[in-house]
């Protein structure tokens, strides 16, 4: 039987963090261009990816798809929308399943968060493995 210490698998999630990182600044450069422009090119997407992150992880958004409908609706209504926006807030402080508080999120913002979540972004199986990983 394989065995897995915990310094291997610290660095394997590192490794899948920085690659989920990759692609999502990739994909805001691709779906969002002013917004990644505006954020300073990619140095700067990074950093707001990394923030979206920890803020999607405050409200249980730990699935990739889950986090990057999540930065698809900061890339829509601004940072800090999570706050700012009353209904936003409302939803995201309530007691639905994660992928339900998304879906609220995105038929109340009017918007189709599919448009970043696409088939490229959207796998789960990735080079670490063929499972639906946890990015917190």
């Amino acid at each position: 039987m394989i065995q897995i210490r915990p310094e291997q698998k610290a660095a394997l999630d590192e490794a899948a963090q920085q690659e989920f990182e990759r692609r999502a600044v990739a994909i805001i450069r691709r779906c969002w261009n002013d917004q990644h422009a505006e954020w300073g090119g990619d140095a700067g997407t990074l950093e707001v990816v990394r923030a979206g992150v920890e803020q999607a992880a405050a409200y249980g958004l730990r699935y990739e798809s889950e986090v990057l409908h999540f930065l698809n609706l900061i890339c829509y209504l601004g940072m800090g929308f999570d706050k700012r926006v009353e209904w936003a807030a409302a939803i995201l402080a309530g007691s639905d399943p994660p992928a339900v508080k998304v879906q609220r999120l995105s038929a109340r913002a009017r918007f189709p968060v599919a448009s970043m979540v696409s088939s490229s972004f959207a796998r789960l199986a990735t080079a670490t493995g063929n499972f639906a990983k946890s990015i917190a």
